[in-house]
């Protein structure tokens, strides 16, 4: 669920590969970064929607 998650959020297809990858090789220790990542990205903003969805689409 997280990579399809990660397919779609991702603009270039390699990064997102490159996560997943990460994500089978490291574990939970590579999700909990990649969330933590979406989250610091939206510091200033009052909505999650830049968390679940991509930049383009909001």
């Amino acid at each position: 669920l997280i990579s399809f998650w990660i397919l779609y959020k991702e603009k270039s297809p390699f990064i997102a590969l490159i996560w997943i990858f990460s994500f089978i090789c490291l574990g939970s220790i590579t999700t909990a970064f990649y969330v933590f990542l979406q989250f610091f990205k939206m510091r200033n903003e009052k909505s999650c929607n830049r968390v679940l969805l991509r930049e383009g689409s909001l």
